[in-house]
């Protein structure tokens, strides 16, 4: 363009320059912010004069605000519109961004939408596919970004437009064919149905109009749990009406199956009869109660929205009666209407008894009574004598003793099972079961226990094992079919709070791990090279070489074959091993006559580097740096009975 009639241009909107300085525009990253400064003026006039000319090229990226994809005295014009408060000049183009006719969401990628003879009025028939649990998202730019360029959302920015509002917004029911309202300040994208769809944007009037050209199957929703007569299945539900595919009722009725109460929780998808894994194939699809666990509904809730939601959703909890319920898919809630009547639950009596160790968990022996405090009626007590081994234990009420199954009337018990602490929380419920370890070598324990404060207290004679602060290592041990399970099958060492435990054990047939030696309170077992707490016996057989990591939960169990000495001592090239024999009877290694030249060695079993010791001779350590040795004959013992304390001694052979 003539840069004489650019200039002639520039004065004619310089001329307004008394009324465009008068207000300005807050509109940061909008278009016409040419310069970026947060507001539209005539200095943004004055940028894309600069640019026209030459003079600049730090705003070429936002000087052409028109959108038409170049800088021309029409942009000019643009900005003036803007300040004098007229509608800005036609768009060129009008794209729709996201998940539309089989696009994802690329800053590069739109569907061109057909502008009208009006310039402002734009349509096109689009179809969705529904990618996200049956809806898919949208919203619109007049400019895409440049398909090589790594800022493409930077740079289209500016010129986006979609939804007004906090979160994407639902076009269906009484949203459709009806005109939203677009913005390009925190603009939202649009969530839709799968379907086909005509839309319609006038940006003179900035709104948004969709008509469905096939309305689209509303989405089933299903009442999974205890409804209806239902239990909890995956493969079937109360299935919900609805006219508009947003609001969904039933009517159902609750048993109170569970003490007065029933639960239940929502689907959109039932699994398919014939899977073999149907929770993992609706878990997409599920929704519940907002809560961090079961959500109990009282009579004060009737008739209140409750949240709904797809994140770790949980059940809600209701007593037995008749309800109708109302689900909204657009504000993700529950509407409840129904007499809530809270069932009436019995109150246990005040007699409490020790069930466990002590009377082989005996459901019909009342003979461990605690005693009611005459200070306080929540306070009970019992002394027990003759305690020996671990002793586990549980609290009953007298209810237990009526009830149909003895453990499902009112018990406490505790949060972990194991539990070894002397003081601490219960729990309501059968749980977890207390645990007295025998390493404590008590004779007597004292139990109280406060039923409104829900605590205990343990006092006894006994002793927690004392671990030397200054111990290198760390030990667990073996129990098993090779020790009758007693604890005295060895033990592994770990260096001291490494938790990665190892050591050479002789198995019988299968093993678990003890945390304490003899007691069950605290164990491990596993398979497939996984430990669980209180999991299944590991199978090994004969001699092996342990390795348990308590920080990842792993465990391995290696077969030793054989044992050796190797390095330049003994062969020059460490080609070759010289072999050392088993002695069953202590436990050791043994070899006499190892010619030896001055050198290193180290110990290796299987013949390989898999398990190897060096370092010290009175101090072998897995890994352990090679070992140094005078020229001679030696007679060999490797003892490596006791992990942690490997040792191996070198005798001048007479």
């Amino acid at each position: 363009m003539n840069k004489k009639l650019l200039k002639s241009l520039f004065a004619v909107v310089l001329a307004f320059a008394g009324v465009l300085a008068i207000s300005h525009y807050s509109n940061a990253g909008v278009k016409g912010d040419v310069n970026g400064d947060g507001n539209i003026t005539a200095a943004d006039v004055t940028a894309v004069y600069d640019v026209l000319l030459g003079n600049n090229s730090e705003f070429e990226a936002n000087a052409d605000v028109n959108g038409d994809g170049s800088v021309t005295a029409s942009d000019v014009t643009f900005i003036y519109d803007i300040l004098l408060g007229n509608t800005p000049a036609e768009f060129e183009h009008v794209y729709i961004l996201g998940e539309v006719n089989g696009n994802s969401w690329n800053p590069a990628v739109g569907v061109e939408m057909e502008r009208s003879e009006n310039g402002n009025l734009y349509s096109v028939l689009v179809e969705f596919a529904g990618e996200n649990d049956g809806y898919s998202y949208f919203s619109f730019t007049t400019r895409l970004a440049n398909a090589e360029s790594e800022t493409g959302w930077d740079d289209i920015a500016p010129y986006r437009f979609g939804a007004v509002g906090e979160s994407d917004f639902l076009v269906w029911g009484e949203t459709l064919e009806t005109p939203l309202s677009l913005t390009y300040e925190n603009a939202q994208a649009f969530k839709i149905p799968a379907g086909k769809y005509i839309l319609e944007v006038n940006l003179e009037d900035m709104t948004l109009t969709v008509y469905p050209t096939m309305p689209p199957e509303p989405t089933n929703v299903y009442i999974l749990g205890q409804v209806n007569g239902n239990n909890w299945s995956a493969y079937n539900g109360v299935q919900m009406t609805t006219e508009d595919g947003v609001v969904y009722t039933a009517h159902v009725t609750t048993t109170g199956e569970n003490n007065g109460y029933s639960y239940f929780s929502f689907t959109k998808a039932l699994a398919d009869p014939n899977s073999e894994t149907p929770w993992v194939d609706i878990e997409s699809q599920r929704f519940g109660a907002v809560s961090e666990g079961d959500f109990l509904v009282t009579s004060e809730m009737a008739g209140q929205p409750l949240p709904l939601t797809y994140e770790i959703p949980q059940a809600f909890q209701i007593p037995a009666g008749e309800y109708d319920l109302t689900v909204n898919l657009t504000e993700m809630t529950l509407v409840i209407a129904g007499e809530i009547v809270d069932p009436v639950v019995p109150q246990p009596e005040n007699n409490w008894y020790l069930v466990g160790t002590n009377n082989a968990w005996s459901t019909t022996d009342k003979s461990y009574k605690l005693t009611q405090s005459a200070e306080n009626a929540n306070v009970y007590s019992i002394h027990v004598d003759n305690v020996s081994g671990d002793f586990w234990f549980k609290i009953a009420n007298e209810d237990c003793y009526t009830a149909a199954d003895f453990w499902t009337g009112t018990m406490l018990s505790f949060a972990t099972n194991g539990e070894s602490a002397l003081t601490g929380n219960l729990v309501e419920g059968n749980q977890g079961a207390f645990c007295l370890p025998k390493s404590y070598n008590a004779t007597y324990f004292d139990l109280t226990i406060d039923v409104e404060n829900m605590t205990y207290t343990i006092s006894t004679d006994g002793q927690e094992p004392v671990i030397d602060p200054t111990a290198e290592y760390d030990y667990v041990y073996i129990a098993g079919t090779a020790d009758g399970w007693s604890g005295n099958g060895g033990k592994l060492a770990s260096v001291k709070d490494a938790n990665d435990y190892y050591g050479f054990i002789t198995a019988g047939g299968e093993f678990k791990i003890q945390k304490n030696q003899g007691s069950w309170a605290t164990n491990w077992g596993g398979s497939n090279g996984t430990l669980v707490a209180d999991g299944a016996n590991i199978a090994a057989n004969g001699l092996v070489y342990v390795n348990a990591n308590l920080n990842n939960m792993t465990y391995s169990v290696t077969p030793i074959t054989s044992m050796g000495i190797i390095g330049d001592a003994f062969n020059a090239d460490w080609a070759t091993e010289a072999p050392l024999t088993y002695n069953a009877e202590t436990g050791a290694w043994e070899a006499t006559g190892v010619v030896l030249n001055a050198g290193s060695i180290k110990f290796r079993a299987n013949n390989s580097w898999d398990i190897n010791f060096g370092g010290a001779l009175d101090n072998l350590t897995i890994n352990g740096e090679n070992i140094t040795v005078e020229a001679g004959t030696y007679n060999v013992v490797l003892t490596l009975a006791c992990p942690g304390e490997y040792t191996a001694t070198l005798t001048p052979a007479n």
